[in-house]
């Protein structure tokens, strides 16, 4: 379902919506969401914050339950973590240009508060939501429409 939230554009999806399963936020369903995100966007690196999981997480991920975004890198780098996760319980996942290499972080991150008005300088943040579905939030309603169009609107 695509809403308009405050000033935001936003999308909810469930495992089901992106790849048949009956369980959602699997680190294979935000892979999906990435390699959508990758065929469409460029120059970006991701940012993440509040990540926990209901398997050990490993590596970059460990100290990645911070409220502050940490920066993880492009989104191969992201994919390549994400692979290690059986479900994501929260996190919250920033998609920032590169040209800005010191974000400035308005707010706290955690996945259960409410996003701002605005983005700030992030194109993109999904939320994996207490394993009922990850929300994607954007800035401008023809990147949703990506989204809609790729995993609601399946041929």
């Amino acid at each position: 379902m695509s809403t308009k939230h405050k000033s935001l554009e936003h999308i909810q999806l469930t495992g089901q919506q992106i790849n048949g399963e009956f369980i959602s936020c699997t680190g294979i369903q935000l892979v999906r969401i990435l390699e959508v995100i990758q065929s469409f966007f460029k120059g970006a690196d991701w940012y993440v914050a509040d990540v926990s999981a209901n398997n050990s997480l490993s590596g970059l991920f460990s100290a990645l339950s911070s409220d502050l975004p940490l920066k993880v890198g492009d989104t191969d780098k992201l994919i390549q973590l994400t692979t290690q996760i059986d479900q994501f319980l929260s996190g919250i996942f920033l998609y920032v240009p590169c040209n800005i290499s010191n974000p400035v972080w308005s707010r706290s991150f955690d996945t259960e508060d409410e996003p701002m008005d605005s983005l700030g300088d992030v194109l993109i943040e999904i939320r994996a939501f207490d394993t009922s579905y990850f929300e994607i939030y954007a800035s401008t309603s023809d990147w949703i429409e990506i989204f809609v169009n790729h995993f609601l609107r399946k041929k």
